[in-house]
């Protein structure tokens, strides 16, 4: 069973620090506004009411005014994590959420971090960003970490049974991050540096008398790359067009992405020459005219093209920007040369102020190359589920969000993190 707390906002209000400074100020009007006799449309960010907004009322202040809202908003949060390979961690983060330049033509920029230690002493430190210039003249995307974590130790392909083999627990070291200037009208081209260094490899568990024997030794073996630790490391260029409405929480719009990183044997340690192409498609659609009900679509595409990957660092569920693809099913789970991935959900607003909504999510994963043996569509892997929504900053469109998930031979999992999955 996969649970996965992520940046997890506990009680609904871990207030943001603005929270705290927002309690110190003069108030400038003694009631709130009466409320709205209609529901707030989907796409009324202003009309809405967040954990902020209860916050307010609860110690009796005024509504923020838009002078407040231009500055950067925080939250803080507590973080809980488990897992059999690496038991209970416990930590806090903090998310920012700001906009550079002129707030009418900036989007927000977004900074999270965090830090955990768990009681088998692996310590976690992650940071991902998406800073936007002013006028979206420039961006810059980043995904950067050093975490204590496991994976599924599995045979490559969608059509692989679970095979008994030890987890492979070990630390992470990733550096990820785009540099992106604007083209045209929503359109941008980057470039960027792309490192991954896994050590300390071992199984869970330690004693495991299958471990020589599992996929990951005899990929690592046959392909001749260091058990105990593994790099990748070089250049990368993308392109990206995004229309979004909002990129937390889009009501309408695309995202379409395509990267394509080169890897190279002895740069920054790098164990192997090899190519990858990433392709990534995000849409969403109203299903009403108040927009309070729509679908939600994301594509994944994910290939080695040339060359031999680390066992690691081959497209696997999971290995999207947050983590989220294939709900219903452990990180890593699914692995190979060749990965597509899609999935459609549901979201609509169930409470008239627009504080509470709901998900209902369907995924396929599905894994093809030489090594696996299988051709992409041969076989796939299905995921569903369904989930709870809980605004916590209207205006960025930020959600807790409360999903469980299903996946074949009995796989399920539990997720609470900070933001929607796509």
């Amino acid at each position: 069973m996969k649970v996965s707390f992520s940046h997890v906002a506990l009680g609904l209000v871990s207030i943001a620090a603005s929270a705290t400074a927002a309690a110190g100020q003069t108030p400038a009007a003694t009631t709130p506004p009466a409320q709205a006799s209609s529901a707030v449309a989907g796409d009324d960010d202003a009309g809405r009411t967040d954990v902020m907004d209860l916050y307010r009322r609860w110690r009796k202040l005024p509504p923020k005014t838009p002078t407040e809202r231009r500055g950067a908003t925080w939250t803080l949060v507590p973080i809980m994590s488990s897992k059999p390979s690496t038991g209970f961690a416990l930590g806090a983060g903090a998310d920012v959420e700001f906009k550079i330049g002129d707030p009418a033509t900036t989007r927000f920029s977004t900074l999270t971090t965090s830090f955990a230690f768990s009681t088998r002493k692996q310590v976690s430190v992650v940071e991902n960003l998406r800073i936007y210039g002013p006028n979206q003249r420039w961006m810059v995307a980043g995904q950067n970490h050093y975490t204590g974590t496991s994976s599924g130790n599995v045979t490559l392909g969608t059509g692989s049974a679970e095979t008994g083999a030890p987890e492979i627990r070990y630390y992470s070291l990733q550096f990820s991050d785009t540099f992106y200037y604007r083209l045209g009208p929503n359109l941008f081209a980057g470039a960027g540096l792309h490192y991954a260094r896994q050590t300390h490899i071992e199984p869970f568990p330690s004693d495991s008398p299958d471990w020589e024997t599992s996929p990951f030794r005899e990929y690592s073996s046959i392909n001749g790359f260091d058990p105990s630790s593994q790099t990748a490391a070089g250049p990368g260029v993308s392109v990206l067009f995004d229309n979004r409405d909002n990129q937390n929480d889009a009501v309408r719009g695309w995202l379409a992405r395509a990267s394509y990183r080169t890897y190279f044997a002895g740069f920054l340690g790098g164990d192997s020459t090899w190519q990858e192409v990433q392709l990534e498609l995000r849409t969403y659609h109203p299903l009403t005219a108040d927009k309070r009900h729509k679908l939600a679509f994301w594509g994944l595409g994910n290939f080695v093209t040339s060359g031999t990957a680390p066992y690691l660092s081959l497209p696997a569920n999971g290995g999207d920007e947050l983590g989220r693809s294939a709900r219903g099913y452990a990180e890593g789970r699914f692995r190979g040369e060749q990965l597509v991935y899609g999935e459609a959900e549901y979201r609509g607003l169930i409470t008239r102020n627009g504080f509470i909504g709901v998900v209902a999510f369907v995924n396929v994963t599905t894994i093809g190359g030489q090594t696996a043996g299988e051709d992409l569509f041969d076989t796939a892997a299905i995921g569903r589920g369904f989930g709870i929504r809980i605004l916590v900053h209207k205006h960025s469109r930020s959600n807790l969000c409360v999903d469980v998930g299903w996946g074949r031979d009995g796989s399920r999992g539990f997720y609470l993190g900070y933001r929607d999955a796509f």
